[in-house]
C-alpha cells in the first residue's frame, strides 16, 4: 500500500499571470490616484474653513503619472499655483499660512496687502527685480473694499465686481499664526497605502481567477 499526492495547476496560467501583472499595475494606479484627489481635496477645504476663500483653495492642484494607463511605479503630486513674486524671491502663499511669520509693515502702515494672484494676477519686473501688485496700483481705483474677517489680525479687500473674489489678504503688522497643516494632510494621504494597494491588488487577483478559470 502506498500514498502519493498529486499537485497540479489548472486553467489558463500563463493569461492569469499576466492577469495578475495588470492587476498589479491597476491597484497601485488606482489607489494612486485616489489619495491624489484626497489630498488635494483635503487641502482645499483646510484654505477655505481657514477663511482664506475658495480661488485660493483651487490654486492647490493634482496630476498622477502616468496620465493614462496603469503603472506599478504610479506616482501623484500636489502642488500649490498661489505664487507671487516680490523683492527677493517669489513667496507661496499656502506656505506662509503653513507656519507663524513676522511681519511688518512698510512707512508705518497699519495693514500688510497680501495678493491673491488667483484674481489679481502676478505682479510686474523681471526676475531678479519683481514687483508685486499692490492695492494702491491704478487698475484697482474704487474697485476694491474693506472687510474685516473672524480673524483680529487678518481682513481683506475683495472687488466690489464681486464680493467674493478676494483680491487681496491684509495682516497686521506683527506675528502671522499657522492656519493651515499640510504635514497632517499628507501624512493622511500616505497612511496605509501599502495596505490600500494589496487590498485592491487582491480584489483584482479575485477577479482574474475568475476570468481565466484558474485553480491554484
Amino acid at each position: 500500500m502506498s500514498w502519493q499526492v498529486s499537485l497540479a495547476l489548472r486553467g489558463n496560467l500563463q493569461a492569469f499571470l499576466d492577469a495578475e501583472v495588470k492587476a498589479g499595475r491597476s491597484a497601485v494606479t488606482t489607489i494612486i490616484r485616489r489619495r491624489t484627489t484626497n489630498l488635494k481635496n483635503n487641502l482645499r477645504r483646510q484654505i477655505v474653513r481657514a477663511g482664506l476663500g475658495i480661488r485660493l483653495g483651487k490654486t492647490i492642484q493634482g496630476n498622477t503619472f502616468p496620465k493614462r494607463g496603469s503603472s506599478l511605479n504610479a506616482a501623484g503630486l500636489v502642488y500649490s499655483k498661489a505664487l507671487y513674486k516680490r523683492p527677493g524671491g517669489v513667496v507661496d502663499l499656502i506656505t506662509v499660512f503653513n507656519q507663524e511669520n513676522l511681519l511688518f509693515a512698510k512707512r508705518g502702515r497699519k495693514w500688510i496687502p497680501i495678493p491673491n494672484p488667483a484674481v489679481v494676477g502676478t505682479g510686474t519686473g523681471t526676475k531678479h527685480n519683481p514687483v508685486s501688485k499692490s492695492p494702491s496700483d491704478p487698475e484697482f481705483k474704487g474697485k476694491l473694499f474693506f472687510r474685516r474677517t473672524s480673524k483680529a489680525n487678518v481682513a481683506i479687500l475683495a472687488l466690489k465686481s464681486d464680493p467674493k473674489k478676494v483680491a487681496f489678504w491684509l495682516v497686521k503688522t506683527g506675528k502671522l499664526h499657522k492656519r493651515l497643516d499640510l504635514d497632517k494632510a499628507y501624512n493622511k494621504a500616505i497612511s496605509g497605502l501599502d495596505e490600500a494597494v494589496a487590498k485592491q491588488w487582491e480584489t483584482n487577483s479575485e477577479k482574474a481567477k475568475q476570468r481565466f478559470n484558474v485553480d491554484i
